[in-house]
């Protein structure tokens, strides 16, 4: 990659961070106003379809919806949601439809506190053959950190670690979401 072309990526990345940084601080301050503008953004992602900026893989808690999150519209992310940040081949698969066909080339990990897919990991086995191989999936990014909140930045920075080795061309951010305040803390 020439130095051109990586300047170019890096204030892609730099400029799309900064956007979900002032969204994460407009929702910590109440003051949301992509929700007012989701009925236009579906009439327009309708017409001419979705053109996210970016990827967002995150867990599917329920309490984790990056849209509200960062305060943007519908169409603004191509959002893969596997509990624990989970890659399996669907879910890479996924990432690079949005890679090669929507041309998307920021893939944001979002952890997030309270996480029980870590927690799972953490402490026990799975119950049933599909959850073990969820719950395995996580202990073998994890290792022998016994930490939650370490844990929880461990297995989002492999899972970006991960992705980045099924599509080189992305560039992987990754932030933790404490679902205790709305807080978005980037990694690095």
């Amino acid at each position: 990659m020439n130095q051109s072309h990586q300047w170019k990526k890096n204030m892609e990345e730099q400029n799309i961070r900064k956007a979900l940084v002032d969204g994460n601080q407009r929702f910590l301050k109440g003051a949301n106003s992509a929700i007012e503008k989701s009925m236009e953004a579906i009439k327009e992602t309708s017409k001419h379809g979705q053109k996210p900026f970016a990827i967002v893989l995150t867990c599917s808690d329920s309490r984790v919806v990056p849209e509200y999150i960062f305060d943007m519209p519908i169409g603004s992310f191509f959002t893969i949601r596997t509990a624990g940040e989970a890659l399996s081949m669907d879910t890479i698969g996924s990432i690079e439809y949005a890679y090669l066909h929507l041309h998307v080339s920021y893939l944001l990990i979002l952890s997030h506190t309270n996480c029980g897919a870590v927690g799972a990991a953490l402490e026990k086995n799975g119950e049933n053959a599909e959850l073990k191989e969820l719950i395995d999936e996580i202990k073998a990014r994890i290792k022998s950190t016994k930490d939650y909140a370490e844990a929880v930045k461990i297995n989002g920075h492999e899972a970006g670690v991960e992705a980045k080795k099924a599509e080189a061309g992305l560039l992987v951010d990754e932030a933790v979401y404490d679902i205790s305040n709305g807080k978005v803390s980037f990694i690095s």
